[in-house]
């Protein structure tokens, strides 16, 4: 079991993972519906393409 303290690094960590990802997209899109309207979304998978 892990501490509470740990986890609220790792779900940080994670939700900071995300928004970069999110904002990479955004910058480096070639379609109007993502860096106009930023109507997209990001997932981060395991190494057994495992949803996290």
């Amino acid at each position: 079991m892990t501490d509470p303290i740990t986890t609220e690094i790792i779900r940080n960590a994670c939700l900071a993972a995300a928004e970069d990802m999110r904002s990479t997209l955004w910058r480096s899109a070639f379609s109007p519906v993502i860096y106009e309207m930023k109507d997209c979304s990001v997932a981060l998978f395991d190494g057994q393409a495992q949803l996290l």
